[in-house]
């Protein structure tokens, strides 16, 4: 069932109820008087209580629609609970309704969410953790008719040589007799993930004895690996197959000792990289920097399969009068992740700052941007409409995408807000073209705001711009974007600094690559205004991601952050 299921079967049975209740309630001058007014605010009165026990005897006599309720249990509660807490949902689904029936759907919803309660006295469901079960955003299409996108926030396996994927323990690990590539605490630990691992573990060690060698990286590693088992397996790698991949258990420098696990020797500290006997002292030097992100990196992953993110629960505050940014994107967020995640556990609290800050740099260094360069028309404060243009855009951008809402919420003067998605990588089919949304929050205290999303299919940012569907843009950017290592990007440039006047916003993962992209940029378009030159991004992700890249480019076993450098430029006018 989805949002449009859930709102025919209220409306039959608000309309349903009402019908039944004039042919069978004698009482119904007292009914009709009831529902003048929604249950939720009625006075208990000896007449009011009357009317809600001939509604309820009426009520319990639909036993078809009570039948279909039961059938589509689980959605039914989901939007139930959603429709409780959304003005705009109820408000849609009483439009055509008279006003006895849209109160009938509030005496409905009241009831069900006692039922709800019930169910979790007796135990016939469990309360489910608001991080990771699965939203359904009903999103409002061009037509004012109604899609529901469902968006699982559950987070993916990966992998780590030096994690246990059953206890969650972290040391040094019993590698896997077969693939040596996934480590476990014990025996028993292996035996409960071989259902998950026993196709990828068969997988490797077939190539093993095709290729001939004791183990898989002596032959394939890194991306020649991924294309190998992708190949073998037919389909494109999960990020736990990705991981054992780049991140497989070899020595660190010379990466041999793959055959023989045990004369392998991990880092004490992060248990992230093994170095081989002869390379041991050379690898600890240069492991060195990396080794506290390394262990941070892991741990993270330790704390969101374990405990979960309690700052899912996160609501971003509504400004009734503007306020820059502050100093960084931890001061933002600090003081709400205190009140909001338990500090008892050793490490917990400042894991998921890093996870707050990693689905928000990219809504917040877009918006630091616009802040620092002003718009075209004037001060980001002062617009009234707000159209962004995401080049490039990928999974980064829109793995959070209601977080994209907090630029309205910070700008007072805003009413409406339009994210366009733009790129050949865009994710085609896993959203309508263009849609409105907003949160809950919004919907109550910011009633006049529009908040629209648009996802152009597979294309460059050069033909989007002759595209009939082309909206002028008031700030661009292109986050994370390799403008150096693509020469798709050579094409674009040139229109990503809009003769508008318009900020572009470009991001990087090293300092060196956005000095490097701003030089291709000066060479490509002319009258270039450098707003803010190449620098530490203050609004960057705090939480270090494993670099697999093995171009050279970037330090073997290293980290790196979203949105960790920032450069914006604008066409001088």
């Amino acid at each position: 069932m989805n949002f449009e299921g859930f709102q025919d079967l209220m409306r039959r049975i608000a309309r349903t109820w009402y019908e039944r209740a004039k042919m069978e309630i004698l009482e119904m001058e007292m009914v009709t008087a009831y529902l003048q007014e929604s249950p939720f605010v009625a006075k208990q009165t000896p007449e009011n209580e009357t009317a809600y026990e001939r509604l309820m005897d009426v009520r319990l006599k639909m036993v078809d629609l009570s039948f279909e309720i039961d059938r589509n249990h689980d959605p039914y509660m989901r939007f139930m609970q959603q429709t409780l807490s959304s003005p705009d949902l109820k408000e849609r689904i009483c439009k055509p309704m008279k006003l006895e029936e849209k109160h009938l759907v509030d005496l409905e919803l009241m009831i069900m969410e006692q039922v709800q309660d019930w169910e979790l006295d007796i135990g016939k469901v469990e309360a489910e953790s608001d991080w990771d079960k699965i939203q359904d955003l009903v999103v409002t299409l061009p037509n004012d008719t109604t899609q529901t996108i469902r968006i699982s926030a559950e987070p993916q396996r990966r992998s780590w040589f030096g994690f246990c994927p059953i206890s969650m323990k972290i040391g040094s690990l019993k590698m896997c007799g077969g693939c040596k590539l996934v480590g476990y605490f014990g025996k028993e630990d292996q035996k409960a993930d071989w259902p998950d691992h026993k196709l990828i573990c068969k997988t490797v060690t077939g190539l093993m004895k095709k290729v001939g060698c004791k183990h898989i990286c002596e032959k394939l590693a890194g991306d020649r690996l991924v294309s190998a088992l992708s190949n073998e397996l037919g389909r494109s790698l999960k990020q736990d197959e990705l991981d054992i991949c780049h991140y497989s258990r070899v020595c660190g420098v010379c990466g041999g000792g793959g055959a023989n696990q045990d004369s392998l020797k991990n880092c004490s500290r992060c248990h992230c990289i093994a170095w081989c006997s002869n390379c041991i002292e050379k690898g600890k030097e240069s492991h060195e920097e990396w080794c506290h992100l390394l262990k941070t990196s892991m741990e993270d992953y330790k704390h969101e399969k374990s405990l979960g993110h309690q700052v899912q629960k996160y609501v971003p505050t509504i400004n009734e009068k503007y306020q820059p940014l502050p100093a960084s994107i931890e001061n933002l967020f600090e003081k709400d992740v205190g009140k909001l995640v338990s500090n008892k556990l050793p490490g917990y609290q400042d894991s998921e700052l890093r996870y707050l800050t990693f689905l928000y740099t990219c809504p917040l260094t877009v918006l630091y941007g616009a802040e620092q360069a002003g718009l075209a028309s004037g001060p980001v404060e002062e617009a009234e409409n707000l159209t962004i243009h995401l080049v490039g855009a990928r999974t980064a951008e829109i793995r959070h995408l209601v977080g994209w809402e907090i630029l309205a919420l910070r700008l007072p003067k805003l009413k409406k807000l339009h994210i366009v998605f733009i790129g050949d990588e865009v994710i085609s089919g896993a959203f309508p073209p263009t849609f409105t949304f907003k949160s809950n929050e919004a919907q109550k205290d910011k009633t006049e705001l529009e908040v629209k999303y648009t996802f152009e299919p597979p294309m460059l940012y050069q033909n989007y711009n002759q595209s009939p569907n082309y909206t002028k843009p008031d700030v661009i950017a292109a986050l994370d974007c390799g403008f150096k290592f693509y020469p798709s990007w050579d094409p674009c440039i040139p229109q990503l600094l809009d003769t508008s006047g318009a900020p572009c916003v470009f991001t990087e993962f090293t300092l060196q690559d956005t000095k490097d992209n701003l030089t291709k940029v000066t060479k490509l378009v002319e009258n270039v205004d450098v707003v803010i030159p190449p620098r530490r991004n203050p609004f960057c992700s705090r939480r270090p991601v494993r670099c697999s890249d093995t171009s050279g480019n970037y330090v073997k076993n290293s980290v790196i952050f979203s949105n960790d450098y920032l450069c914006v430029v604008k066409r001088k006018s």
